[in-house]
């Protein structure tokens, strides 16, 4: 067609401040009567835009240049296949003997980023990464330059190819956004591009974005307005209950509108703002209830010419679900109060437990955390000793802790109809005594409040506490607690390896720490036995080979990195309520471990639970990242929930060497519909059985 055989062409860069664009209107007429008819045309990108940044929290890489390999000097001007509205995704590719094969732009990055700075010609998808072939080298792609170490370090190079989650290469498409986050860089790269470009890509992680907004992950863009959702689908049950969904338009003239709503909902809450993120909230119509097994329709959420469909559905199924929220109606898994004093008991603090259906029944248990002090309740609310009913306020309220070691009790609500159960912890924690650097009544505690100038080494010695010289003394201490919150890496190391001037020392707590548990901090260390932090991230083999350590509390951590558990063989409790990513080997060969719970783990990495033999039960609600032989040698799995409600990025051989046939797999909607056959076959396996989580 005539569309089809008009093209553009940029021999450099493309220019950032005009490239191609197109539109598309259907036929007009033009005579006499209306020689220049009143019309509107919405041009949208016939490029693609790639912005390469560097994640907030990796440190020690400064991003220095981007370098697009392979690139296409001539496009087309409209797409192959026109499609009115502006959320056109398919490529169209523009001629082959465009492509600059070998050869690249360079791009100098900007305060560590290149943000609306690489504009490309559509590129199709290139070759998967493989051994068995080199084509993959040319594959449009990029060639990152950055110094690693330090800014004196010198400039290496990266390759980063343009993949999915799943590591299948993607086409470069008009008016799409590719957002490149570098998400770690752990060595050196090539020391010339060239030979980064010529190499697989090494020492560098990245995560490629297209169309994200980070939590609002369904975007519209038409190259000056964007329109995102936090989701395309809402789901309702028998009852009807009211769901929301997130909104956000950068669309100011008029915000957002709702169209073509199904006659069987209402709108209960609008606030069609633009420039902010707001809320839709819908509802069944009591005067239409579902009389059929479901029914599914689409609405439209407009912007402008931006149009986002958004698929609703009901199903003749009661709802099932626990929520526990605070006072503020947000959910929490963890409730948290200060130590107070002699005179002042800490403040109060509210959690209230919902479920449905409400006819269900819930029982409550609380049990202690390791070997922790139980949290005491005091004059507030004991949960195990109320009666429950839905949307119950419970009021806690600790006494003072005069203990120099927290507080801690998990509480399990569980929620049973006839056929279902669901169950949801809450932990309550209060924090340890204020104490000064001093030993507990019967000498086996070693408090030590770090009030010294912040960078000041706080070593464990007979110079800094002299009563340590005395052997009686240092032999009776069995627990170490450091409060304070600005240790650095040297100094904890300084703490902990003591050379056994404490040698039955077992405990170590560090209420107040925040910071990362160093590469390394405790490897070997055979004495301790339990440790409890709120460090935010543990380092490389940090606990390795502990292998008398049988407990952890780390609430706080979000990140395990490379074998931070690994060969603790005594381990038996875990408790990661916030963990996201974990890394590779984390838990391997820890042969005590029975039961796994990692509500917000979101990646779980190679091996991270290999040769765990008696590691019976996983909880992952949430984790869209599976790695290559995560569970290979467990041995004795049972049950296996994965929660995660789209398709799950799965590695190889994932339940390697494990009597597949002796466990329960539970899997999200998605996973579930698109990839179990036969029943109890998933990915090859073949299972006891297999449960879809709604």
């Amino acid at each position: 067609t005539v569309l089809n055989s008009i093209t553009a062409t940029v021999t450099g860069k493309i220019n950032t401040t005009g490239f191609p664009m197109w539109g598309y209107h259907d036929d007009l007429l033009v005579d006499a009567s209306s020689p220049s008819p009143a019309t509107t045309i919405a041009l949208t990108r016939a490029v693609a835009r790639v912005d390469v940044s560097v994640k907030s929290d990796v440190s020690g890489f400064t991003l220095d240049s981007v370098l697009l390999y392979n690139y296409y000097t001539t496009g087309h001007v409209a797409p192959e296949a026109v499609a009115s509205g502006s959320g056109y995704k398919s490529a169209s590719y523009p001629v082959a003997t465009s492509k600059q094969v070998n050869k690249h732009l360079d791009y100098i990055a900007t305060g560590g980023s290149c943000i609306e700075t690489i504009y490309a010609f559509e590129a199709p998808a290139g070759l998967a990464i493989d051994n068995s072939t080199t084509g993959w080298v040319e594959n449009t792609c990029l060639v990152v330059g950055g110094k690693f170490g330090s800014s004196t370090a010198p400039l290496t190079y990266y390759r980063v190819d343009l993949v999915n989650a799943l590591d299948a290469p993607l086409a470069l498409a008009r008016n799409h956004l590719y957002d490149v986050v570098i998400q770690d860089v752990n060595d050196h790269g090539w020391p010339t591009p060239w030979l980064a470009y010529t190499n697989k890509p090494s020492n560098i992680t990245v995560e490629i974005l297209e169309w994200n907004d980070g939590e609002m992950n369904e975007v519209v863009f038409n190259g000056q307005y964007s329109l995102t959702v936090d989701k395309s689908r809402l789901k309702f049950y028998k009852e009807g209950i009211a769901k929301s969904m997130t909104i956000f338009t950068t669309y100011h003239p008029g915000g957002w509108t709702v169209e073509d709503l199904p006659s069987w909902l209402e709108v209960i809450d609008i606030v069609p703002a633009a420039g902010v993120k707001s809320t839709l909230t819908l509802q069944v119509k009591s005067t239409d209830p579902l009389t059929t097994p479901s029914r599914e329709d689409k609405f439209y959420i407009v912007a402008g010419n931006l149009r986002k469909e958004i698929t609703v559905t009901q199903v003749d199924e009661v709802e099932f679900w626990i929520a526990i929220t605070n006072s503020s109606g947000e959910p929490i898994t963890e409730l948290v109060f200060e130590a107070g004093d002699a005179s002042t008991a800490p403040v109060e603090q509210f959690f209230r437990v919902t479920w449905l259906p409400a006819t269900a029944a819930c029982s409550v248990t609380a049990t202690s955390v390791g070997a922790l002090a139980p949290f005491n309740f005091g004059t507030g609310d004991n949960p195990t000793t109320v009666a429950l009913v839905p949307g119950i306020q419970f009021t806690i309220e600790p006494p003072y802790n005069s203990s120099s070691s927290a507080r801690v009790t998990r509480v399990d609500f569980t929620v049973t109809d006839d056929t279902r159960s669901v169950m949801l912890p809450l932990y309550l924690r209060q924090e340890a005594g204020t104490a000064t650097y001093a030993f507990s009544a019967d000498g086996t505690i070693l408090t030590l409040f770090s009030n010294f100038d912040r960078g000041e080494k706080l070593e464990l010695s007979p110079d800094d506490i002299p009563e340590l010289a005395t052997a009686s003394i240092a032999e009776a201490v069995t627990r170490l607690v450091i409060q304070g919150d600005d240790l650095t890496g040297t100094q904890v190391s300084g703490i902990m390896n003591n050379d056994g001037l404490l040698p039955n020392l077992a405990h170590v707590s560090l209420p107040d720490f925040t910071g990362n548990i160093p590469d390394r901090a405790f490897e070997y260390c055979d004495w301790l036995t339990s440790f409890e932090s709120l460090a935010n991230s543990i380092g490389y083999q940090a606990f390795y080979f502990c292998s008398n350590l049988t407990s952890v509390y780390l609430p706080k951590v979000k990140t395990l990195e490379n074998g931070a558990l690994r060969i603790c063989m005594s381990l038996t409790s875990v408790y990661l309520p916030e963990v996201e990513f974990v890394d590779m080997y984390a838990f391997g060969m820890c042969w005590s471990l029975k039961t796994v719970d990692l509500p917000a783990a979101e990646t779980i990495e190679h091996a991270a639970f290999g040769d765990c033999i008696e590691l019976e039960t996983v909880d992952l609600p949430v984790a869209g990242r599976i790695g290559d032989q995560v569970f290979d040698g467990c041995s004795s799995l049972k049950i296996v929930r994965f929660g995660y409600q789209e398709e799950i990025n799965w590695g190889d051989y994932v339940f390697n060497q494990i009597p597949t046939t002796d466990v329960d797999l539970h899997l999200g909607t998605r996973e579930y519909n698109n990839n179990v056959t036969g029943g109890t076959t998933w990915k090859g396996y073949t299972f006891k059985s297999i449960t879809c989580i709604p």
